[in-house]
């Protein structure tokens, strides 16, 4: 602080009075040619210390001091002989001179030492830039930057509305009273904001304007790199949402339309009344129909899930699920499905329950093993089992198939993914290994294909086992594990 305002001046002055009375204590012991050189060095540590002016102010006072309390007459300023009046103006020019360079060389260190701090904060500000990609983040950092680096109280970057993006205004300090200084932010011919510096001190008006030209650049970079990514990104979900779009209608007018052509192919040779169909051919088209049927229905339902699983509507389950009878109803279920495909169930005993939806595991279930009936020739078996993996269910659904190519296991659990096997055409819309990775996933589990040594493919999934199971103390009041206790 006092290096500021009036103070340094006011030290200066009581400077010079405290070397007075120390010499004039001193003076029976010394010449008086030698107490006028303890003046010079005061001045030169008071113009290192404050500056130039403070420096000029000490010269005086020491020049007014010595006269008025050193040369003869004493206690006036009169100088009665012509030698003490050339002393006393040497004496002046040479303080004054001495304080003067003592001074410039304390600017030119300040300056230089100013410089090499900027240049660190530069430095580490442009490698921040440089890595930055979202200016809401940077931009802050630039302003307290520009704060440390400017002689300001207060700096704000202030960016215009651009390509449907509202304007955002950045401050770091005290941003009161009036702007000092307006530098626009300007990139590729085109202003991007204004940079605005508050309480601005006086300074290198050269520097100033050179930093403040920097610091706008900076800030011009980062909101250029910025909307740059963003629209990157932008055409990357355009372009995404497109494929998908395209994916989606593909698999949707195939997957319809197979099941409607069979339906009305099935659905007018029953209404053809030139043709008399014995009740085995009608009850093979009704089967038919019903069949087609249910595959659309699957498909649907296929569909909506995986909308819930994308918007994040799918519900969480409240209920405890006996694995076995799930994996028996599914099966019961798609009894017409596996027709021809002999299916062996191997499940460990007193298996624990597992907290999930019934209707969602169903699902896996039967996505899983209509893969496995699709890509397995007639009459090959398919075989589900269940076992305790450590505080896991450990499910897996294995058919003897082709197998997996090895390009497609890494896109396996994609939307819209099919892959054709040797004897088989793509099957499906693509959705079902997505959902079933999208419902095992939400509920804390992991699922994953493999081939089998001996041919054929595994496809397997865990879900975690329920705490209640794991830690029969947790289970609410008046509730039981069932066990007798």
């Amino acid at each position: 602080m006092l290096r500021h305002g009036a103070w340094r001046f006011a030290v200066a002055v009581g400077s010079v009075a405290a070397l007075t009375v120390v010499l004039l204590l001193l003076q029976p012991y010394l010449a008086v040619g030698t107490l006028v050189l303890c003046y010079v060095p005061l001045v030169l540590v008071v113009a290192i210390q404050f500056g130039r002016r403070a420096a000029i102010l000490c010269s005086f006072a020491s020049f007014l001091a010595y006269n008025f309390f050193f040369v003869p007459p004493l206690y006036t300023l009169f100088v009665a002989r012509q030698q003490d009046v050339i002393e006393l103006f040497i004496f002046l020019s040479v303080s004054l001179l001495a304080g003067t360079l003592a001074s410039r060389e304390r600017a030119l260190a300040l300056a230089a030492t100013r410089r090499a701090e900027q240049m660190t904060v530069l430095y580490q500000l442009s490698q921040d830039v440089s890595a930055a990609v979202d200016d809401s983040v940077i931009l802050p950092q630039i302003a307290a930057a520009a704060l440390q680096m400017l002689p300001a109280c207060g700096i704000e970057i202030v960016l215009v509305p651009r390509e449907g993006r509202s304007s955002s205004t950045t401050r770091a300090g005290r941003t009161d009273g009036d702007t000092f200084a307006s530098v626009p932010v300007v990139a590729g011919g085109l202003t991007l904001g204004e940079l605005h510096v508050w309480g601005l001190q006086h300074g290198s008006a050269e520097e100033i304007d050179t930093l403040l030209r920097t610091i706008a650049n900076h800030v011009a970079l980062v909101v250029e790199r910025s909307r740059a990514v963003a629209a990157v990104w932008q055409a990357r979900s355009l372009r995404d949402a497109d494929l998908l779009k395209g994916a989606l209608l593909s698999s949707v007018s195939h997957d319809l339309r197979t099941p409607l052509a069979v339906i009305k192919g099935a659905a007018s040779n029953l209404l053809d009344t030139e043709v008399s169909w014995n009740p085995a051919t009608q009850r093979i088209f009704a089967e038919t129909i019903s069949s087609e049927a249910d595959r659309l229905n699957r498909f649907v339902r296929n569909l909506l899930e995986m909308s819930r699983l994308e918007g994040g509507t799918m519900q969480r389950p409240r209920s405890l699920i006996d694995i076995s009878d799930v994996i028996g109803a599914t099966l019961h279920r798609l009894h017409p499905v596996l027709t021809g495909h002999p299916v062996e169930v191997v499940i460990a005993l007193d298996l624990p329950p597992v907290a999930i939806d019934a209707v969602q595991l169903d699902l896996v279930l039967s996505n899983l093993l209509e893969n496995a009936a699709k890509f397995s020739s007639d009459a090959m078996p398919i075989e589900v089992n269940g076992r305790r993996h450590g505080d896991e269910l450990l499910i897996s659904v294995l058919d003897w198939g082709s197998g997996i190519p090895d390009a497609a296991f890494e896109h396996i659990f994609e939307k819209f993914y099919r892959w054709a096997g040797p004897e088989h055409g793509p099957g499906g819309s693509g959705l079902g290994l997505a959902i079933c990775q999208g419902i095992v996933t939400a509920h804390g589990g992991h699922i994953w294909a493999e081939n089998r040594p001996d041919g054929g493919a595994a496809f397997r999934f865990t879900l975690p086992i329920a705490a209640e199971t794991l830690n029969p103390l947790a289970l609410p009041l008046g509730q039981s594990d069932g066990k007798a206790v």
